[in-house]
């Protein structure tokens, strides 16, 4: 396999510089060459995927017909229905839609395009930044469009150099529960894992906030050696699977102690768009803050990384629309450094995709966000959806006696958190049950819990976006598939 040196370490170890600014991996693999039949092409995958452990395998998983939605079960002869997967809804911003049929038929659109994407596009992301968030960002050298912001995610966790401190790797710090990417890149990557909790057994809630985890005091209880092994603080709000949001105070302290003690911050912000909001489409929780809105972001020595994408908010997940914000600090290129940390994706991009995103999707996406008035109102549709999904599956549960996590009207709509209904029961095992007694699908906790935590056992979560809710004109009440799969739910309370 040719190898290629493109970039430097999370933080040096004492041979080289004492500079603490994030590298990107040396041994970044090009693809090899390979022919059908090649032997030494499977031992490849099957040597990476050891690495990532035995994530999204147990016995729920097995049961394949768990994948598909429009079979009806084999037993009950109820059809299934999908709530374990947060597909967004088939309906995506219409002048989206409608700027795809324009350019899709030009020719011109068909040729090989740049990785960073054209200059208009990240024009185009920039100012949508500041509409959306009021911050000023340089398209030319903060925003790097990726494959949505879990792919780059990934990427940026695998590829990183990660140093090692005192005979052992760096660490992640991970949620836990927490969005499984994180633990699967960390582990692929060859970090160590760290994780905090987001529950009730949280030791260190953030002013009593079990779903915010206060890292001054759990850094504080910490000897140095731990504290030199973590380099790098992933922070994912509102938060995919508890539906926790943050207040930007919160976003603020953690900022403030990630640069004081020199982590990376890279925050997974899939869901900046979506909140809780009011038949008048007034939002009854603050809109989700960028962390570049903060007073710590405008620290020279912040290194932040904010993940966007437009698949849950403009609702074209097959689009894989997203992009990376960078700090300033991270676009400086360093003495001893090839290029610029932020600029490290792109080198990942070259090697991994042929191109960057296509002109057709481009220009339609800038054209769609030219339309920032239908584009509020579209939220603001879509948003009050899911806020009477969430309350109404919610006050099924509840009402059977089910305990679901999280203040009811501060969460992010779009999961329900809930404890196991049934005693002494595992979350894998009550999936089972509830896919072979209910007809639906939900992820266990235990699916959703990093390396060495059993933070996410004794819960599931409830996925409500790919379902659709109606509403009886007459009285109000709320029925179809959503409410259906919540009622069979709710049976299985004790059973």
């Amino acid at each position: 396999m040719l190898i290629t040196s493109v970039s430097p370490s999370l933080a040096h170890s004492s041979k080289k510089s004492s500079s603490t600014h994030p590298r990107l991996s040396k041994k970044l693999p090009r693809l090899p060459h390979v022919t059908f039949g090649n032997a030494q092409w499977q031992p490849q995958w099957k040597d990476w995927i050891a690495k990532c452990g035995d994530f999204f395998v147990g016995k729920y998983y097995q049961l394949k017909e768990a994948h598909h939605p429009t079979e009806k079960h084999p037993e009950t002869g109820n059809k299934y229905q999908q709530m374990a997967a947060g597909f967004p809804p088939p309906r995506p911003f219409q002048p989206f839609l409608d700027a795809q049929a324009k350019y899709a038929i030009d020719p011109k659109n068909y040729a090989y395009n740049k990785y960073q994407g054209e200059p208009y596009y990240r024009q185009a992301l920039a100012e949508h930044l500041h509409d959306r968030f009021n911050i000023t960002i340089n398209a030319d050298t903060q925003i790097i469009p990726t494959k949505a912001s879990n792919e780059a995610l990934f990427d940026l966790l695998k590829d990183m150099d990660v140093p090692t401190i005192n005979g052992q790797p760096a660490q992640t710090w991970l949620p836990s529960p927490g969005y499984d990417t994180y633990n699967i890149a960390s582990k692929a990557g060859g970090w160590g894992i760290n994780t905090y909790s987001l529950s009730n057994e949280n030791p260190y809630p953030y002013k009593g906030n079990p779903f915010l985890f206060d890292f001054n005091k759990a850094w504080g209880d910490m000897d140095k050696n731990a504290q030199a092994r973590i380099k790098l603080l992933v922070l994912n709000y509102p938060n995919n699977p508890t539906g926790a949001t943050a207040p930007k105070e919160y976003l603020n302290d953690v900022l403030r102690f990630a640069n004081e003690h020199g982590l990376l911050v890279i925050r997974d912000f899939a869901y900046a768009d979506t909140y809780q909001v009011d038949a008048d489409g007034t939002p009854l929780t603050a809109r989700p803050a960028s962390m570049f809105e903060l007073d710590a972001a405008k620290d020279p020595k912040a290194k932040l990384v904010e993940m966007h994408t437009f698949s849950k908010s403009m609702l074209i997940p097959s689009e894989r629309a997203g992009y990376a914000v960078f700090s300033k600090a991270l676009t400086e290129k360093h003495p001893d450094e090839p290029f610029a940390f932020s600029q490290g994706l792109l080198e990942i991009k070259k090697r991994r995709d042929a191109t960057g995103p296509s002109y057709v999707f481009q220009k339609s996406l800038v054209d769609a966000l030219k339309d920032k008035e239908g584009y509020r109102a579209f939220l603001q549709k879509e948003n009050r959806l899911a806020t009477e999904k969430y309350h109404a599956v919610r006050g099924i549960l509840e009402k059977s006696g089910w305990d679901i996590l999280g203040d009811a009207n501060s969460v992010c709509p779009y999961y329900v958190w809930a404890k196991v209904p049934v005693k002494n029961m595992s979350s894998e095992d009550f999936a089972i049950k509830a896919f072979k007694e209910a007809s639906v699908g939900v992820i266990p906790g235990a699916h959703l819990t990093p390396d060495g935590s059993t933070a996410g056992e004794g819960y599931i979560r409830i996925a409500l976006s790919s379902n659709p809710l109606n509403k009886n004109p007459n009285n109000g009440e709320y029925t179809g598939p959503l409410i259906e799969a919540a009622n069979r739910l709710a049976k299985l309370k004790g059973s």
